[in-house]
């Protein structure tokens, strides 16, 4: 059986970082397989424009209007639509936590209707330390009666099943890894083209990072590292790239500037299409210092691009050892710091190695497709037709 999916978030566009990936990932594989998929979400424009790059149809997107600050996403006409009566097979599943869409979940279950929900690393211990009074609030009016309620949560790595554990949520949790496209393997980007357009020197060998500029991602480490080495990475340069939140990216600056780093750091606004895959392959290596990951789909779209990954062990990533494609160190600045010596002392042609590894393992192990396929098996023992699938995990 075809359940039809309704993928619930705030936002659906490029603004969504990671989740938003994750939603035209998954609903790209999805709709191949003959799923209906309709995306509800609180950003029109912004949604509509990555339907038509990832080429869906716009009829996919359902957008809402929304009251009040945008960070809240409150949407009467959403909350509305939710009353409505559901299909014999219709599934919700919300992408992301903490605010009013959360809420949306609770009216949608109240109805009848099975609900999957993925926090995407919202619950892990640095993420809930980040505006924790919001938070709290949230938790009393809505999200604890959302997760709790939930007719199963969706983890993306084993690392966020301990979370989830951690937080107290004893229901049925899926483990249903992120993906990479076909498309994005086959890809391929123009380094001469990212480094005319940025002002990068053509001698400098890339360290690239690309998230949002937010304390949880580790970057104040990262230049203190950077600094404390910066003779052994005289050749190198390091290019950091995203979204401000914050107002982080200003203190990033003033470290720069105290550090004597100017010549050597890097700032550029968010990279997509085009400009994201030249980043790549103009990049030595990929870094994400974070302090806290779910699965973060920057280390798959580097992985898939074939560009070797040096990442902490808040992030679930000690595939990154195992098959030799990475570094997966300790989340403080010595550890970063002697993984960058490692990497500026190997040769370019060594790197490729490593990051040719790197694209074989996602290849074969993450893929939107099999996402999907799990997803599928899901939903079918949510709905009654099918046995407990073995992603499904329980107390």
């Amino acid at each position: 059986m075809l359940p039809s999916i309704i993928h619930l978030t705030g936002y659906a566009g490029r603004s969504a970082m990671g989740i938003s990936s994750v939603i035209w990932g998954l609903s790209s594989a999805q709709l191949s397989r003959g799923e209906r998929v309709t995306i509800w979400c609180c950003d029109e424009a912004d949604a509509l424009e990555s339907a038509q790059a990832c080429s869906i149809s716009p009829d996919v997107v359902i957008p809402f209007p929304i009251i009040g600050p945008k960070r809240f996403c409150f949407s009467p006409q959403m909350r509305r639509a939710a009353k409505e009566p559901h299909g014999a097979l219709e599934v919700l599943h919300q992408h992301g936590i903490w605010t009013a869409v959360s809420d949306v979940a609770n009216v949608w279950r109240r109805r009848g209707g099975p609900t999957v929900v993925a926090p995407h690393g919202s619950l892990e211990p640095w993420a809930l330390q980040k505006s924790s009074s919001r938070k709290a609030l949230a938790l009393r009016m809505f999200e604890s009666k959302n997760l709790r309620g939930a007719s199963c949560l969706h983890a993306t790595s084993a690392a966020e099943i301990g979370d989830i554990r951690s937080f107290g949520l004893k229901g049925a949790v899926a483990l249903i890894p992120n993906g990479v496209s076909a498309d994005w393997l086959q890809s391929t980007g123009d380094e001469e083209r990212f480094r005319e357009k940025f002002g990068i020197p053509e001698g400098k060998r890339i360290a690239f990072f690309l998230s949002r500029i937010t304390p949880k991602k580790g970057l104040t480490m990262l230049l203190r590292a950077w600094a404390d080495h910066r003779h052994r990475l005289r050749d190198w340069c390091l290019v950091i790239a995203g979204s401000n939140e914050f107002s982080h990216l200003s203190s990033l600056v003033a470290q720069v500037e105290a550090a004597s780093l100017d010549d050597s750091i890097f700032f550029l606004s968010p990279l997509y299409g085009n400009e994201k895959r030249d980043a790549f392959a103009a990049s030595d290596v990929f870094v994400l210092p974070s302090h806290g990951e779910g699965a973060p789909m920057a280390v798959l779209d580097a992985l898939g691009a074939g560009v070797p990954v040096l990442t902490t062990q808040r992030t679930p990533w000690e595939d990154l050892c195992r098959h030799r494609c990475g570094w997966w160190v300790p989340d403080e600045a010595g550890a970063i710091g002697e993984a960058l010596v490692d990497i500026s002392l190997r040769s370019r042609e060594e790197l490729v190695s490593w990051g040719l590894r790197g694209k074989e393992l996602v290849s074969v192990s993450y893929s939107w497709e099999s996402s999907a396929d799990k997803c599928h098996h899901l939903y079918n023992w949510l709905l009654g037709l099918a046995e407990r699938p073995q992603c499904v995990h329980t107390v």
